[in-house]
């Protein structure tokens, strides 16, 4: 079998897969138009749908393989067609889309005033919408028409005129943004090799790199202009483990949307994704009023637009919701939470297998470390074993090393001593070969392992000594970064 017949099957079949009721129920009266229920590509739906594809064959009359195939295409394409019909009517960028095809085709019949008027009717819904790519668009194709006729619109008005700056003023935007989205992107790349700075010696490193890619950037007050470039300052502090400045940097991020609230429904993807950094910078430097504010910010947007949300952003809605949620329980002392139904959907296959692995790892750590601090050990280690199957695809390798960690403490907590004791030793030899300027995680684990060797209990002398070691290492300002994966002084004051 082909690697091309292979590929157009198992793709239908996860676009399938990815629709829901109402979607599979407008695509039935997409494909059923023309009044013929025995269309062929319609059964062929029915049986991926149902489950049924081993009785393909018997339902549908098919004469060979070729054919199967071509109706697999076919049926994809349809498929694609009623999802775009659909997704128009809460899409401006596809609607808009749409009103320029309309227009193109009202010209090539030769009603070039009626495509001018239509366009202009356009444009306002792409001024609505900040999307810079198609105004510019629509202006050109203005200019095209006004270029090949007679119009009249120099006697009337500035038409032309007006549509000459302001396609110069969007191509000046548009080179800027593309210019802070590459920052962006770079920043974020550079996070990913190298990690958080260490030393003094990273941080040379990493502000001698951001000060290159950031010569010369210009800025505007245009939407995305400011908030790609409060994107990628705050992934050059969070890289850096400036975290006063990377709050202030995703606090901006968050203000542009309140200055600009239709751009949530618009951009709902980056607007949660700020909210996500501006808790997680609440949570690190323990700014709790922040972190309820802005808890309280996801919580209520999501509530009442997560029917409108697409699949991508129903998924950035559980991976920053979840840890967020959990964040603001464990801050907030709350004691009546339904466990549960706040991780159920990271026991789906059908969430979890659309994520990255580092995704799911970060997941699973995080309902690991809740369970912990809650003194649950059966269920961290139950998480822990979730967190294993996927270890050796992640990117950042930190989340390794303190999954270890978590094990090995909770298996001291269990009082399970010869475990621990194995366990604390291979995560000393992991730090000292993949992060020894770790010095505190390395000195607890150390600590512990000692304990563990002589069967001893956490006793209050014990915590002062844990305590005397976290103040000593925290007089290193690159040990913040040790906050971002375990909070060891929560952890004592958890246990009294």
């Amino acid at each position: 079998m082909s690697k091309s017949i292979i590929n157009i099957r198992d793709n239908l079949r996860l676009l399938i897969l990815s629709m829901d009721k109402a979607e599979k129920r407008n695509f039935k009266i997409f494909a059923l138009r023309h009044k013929n229920k025995n269309i062929q590509f319609v059964k062929l739906f029915d049986c991926i749908a149902s489950g049924r594809e081993d009785k393909i064959e018997k339902i549908i009359n098919i004469k060979s393989k070729d054919t199967l195939h071509n109706l697999q295409r076919h049926l994809y394409q349809e498929i694609l067609k009623s999802l775009r019909l659909l997704q128009t009517k809460h899409l401006d960028d596809l609607r808009i889309r749409e009103q320029i095809d309309h227009a193109k085709i009202l010209y090539h019949k030769g009603l070039y005033k009626d495509a001018l008027k239509l366009l202009t009717k356009t444009y306002e819904i792409a001024e609505r919408s900040n999307i810079d790519i198609l105004k510019l668009e629509i202006l050109e194709f203005e200019k095209l028409i006004e270029s090949k006729h007679i119009t009249r619109s120099r006697t009337t008005s500035t038409r032309i005129e007006s549509s000459i700056q302001r396609s110069n003023e969007i191509m000046n935007d548009v080179t800027i943004k593309n210019h802070l989205v590459n920052i962006s992107l770079q920043a974020h790349g550079y996070y990913i090799r190298k990690g958080f700075c260490k030393n003094e010696s990273d941080k040379k490193q990493a502000d001698a790199y951001f000060k290159k890619i950031t010569e010369g950037v210009q800025r505007t007050s245009d939407f995305y202009n400011s908030v790609y470039w409060n994107m990628s300052q705050m992934w050059f502090r969070y890289c850096t483990l400036s975290f006063d400045d990377c709050h202030h940097y995703s606090s901006r991020w968050i203000q542009l949307f309140e200055d600009n609230p239709n751009m949530k429904t618009i951009e709902p993807d980056l607007y949660l994704r700020g909210l996500h950094y501006a808790m997680l910078t609440s949570r690190i430097l323990d700014k709790k009023q922040e972190l309820t504010r802005y808890y309280l910010a996801f919580d209520a947007f999501t509530k009442v637009k997560t029917s409108s949300f697409g699949a991508i952003t129903k998924s950035f809605e559980l991976i920053y919701g979840i840890p967020a949620k959990l964040d603001f329980i464990q801050m907030a002392n709350y004691t009546e939470y339904d466990i549960d139904s706040i991780i159920a959907p990271l026991r789906t296959s059908a969430f979890l297998t659309t994520l990255d692995p580092q995704r799911r790892v970060s997941l699973f750590y995080k309902v690991a470390i809740f369970f912990f601090m809650q003194a649950d050990f059966q269920n961290t280690l139950t998480w822990i074993d979730y967190i294993y199957n996927d270890l050796q695809k992640v990117l950042r390798k930190e989340v390794e090393l303190y999954a270890r960690l978590l094990q090995a403490l909770t298996n001291y907590m269990l009082k399970q001593f010869e475990i621990a004791l194995l366990l604390f030793s291979n995560l000393i030899t992991l730090l000292e070969r993949q992060d020894p300027s770790n010095k505190m995680t390395l000195d607890i684990a150390k600590y512990l392992g000692n304990l563990s060797l002589q069967k001893l209990t956490l006793d209050n002398s014990h915590k002062t000594q844990l305590t005397n070691i976290i103040d000593r290492r925290n007089e290193d300002p690159f040990n913040i970064r040790v906050k971002l994966y375990f909070d060891f002084e929560q952890w004592l004051q958890s246990i009294g």
